[in-house]
């Protein structure tokens, strides 16, 4: 039985893209294919954020590009199988790729919280039993607790993703260096320190996922 510990992981916030590109197409598979405009500049490697998409479960999240032939973007653990989700020829839109990563520094506490399914209770006048019927999942939250020390190199991608309230990717790398989760969404921080007699100063960064994460194990 494998066992990955917390120690040692890393996350990081996106600080630089490549330019966004249209999608035009998109395959229904378990490694979905990608058709990007040319000049797309993507490599195998690549993070790629689906920023719009006629297929709306899919806006939001970010996939690791396996491979590329030309214009066509292998996206690794994009799973569009199912049709009724994934209507065919209805999924293009736009993305973008991360081209470098800044990482968090002096955490102390890391969290995550949400995307519980919830249920609605339904109950027929021919039966006494009430029933129950899923509906929606709860957001997902990341937090960071860390050290306050404005004076480290990525809380200028905090800061800027704050002021702009709009979506950036999110990594975290095992002690490996695998990626073991990956999404995108809006970052925030606590507009004041944390104090405690005896202590060091400290803040929160918060994220609000957009969407759910990718899970890679290798």
């Amino acid at each position: 039985m494998a066992r990955i510990i917390v120690n040692g992981s890393t996350p990081s916030i996106a600080a630089t893209f490549r330019a966004v590109a249209n999608m035009t197409a998109i395959t229904n598979g378990a490694n979905a294919v990608a058709t990007l405009a040319a000049a797309h500049g993507t490599v195998v490697g690549d993070m790629l954020e689906i920023v719009s998409s006629g297929w709306p479960t899919l806006v939001g999240r970010v996939f690791r590009v396996s491979a590329v032939a030309t214009n066509d973007v292998t996206l690794e653990g994009c799973d569009t199988t199912s049709t009724a989700i994934f209507p065919a020829g209805q999924g293009a839109g736009t993305v973008r790729a991360v081209l470098t990563w800044s990482d968090l520094q002096q955490i102390n506490e890391l969290g995550v919280e949400g995307g519980v399914q919830q249920f609605e209770t339904g109950q027929y006048i021919d039966n006494p039993l009430q029933f129950r019927y899923p509906s929606n999942q709860t957001p997902i939250d990341v937090s960071f607790d860390v050290d306050d020390d404005q004076l480290l190199a990525f809380w200028t991608q905090i800061r800027a993703a704050a002021a702009a309230l709009a979506n950036r990717p999110v990594r975290l790398r095992d002690s490996t260096g695998i990626p073991r989760l990956v999404g995108v969404g809006i970052w925030t921080f606590s507009a004041a320190p944390a104090l405690a007699k005896n202590g060091v100063y400290k803040r929160t960064i918060n994220i609000a996922l957009a969407n759910r994460f990718t899970e890679y194990s290798t």
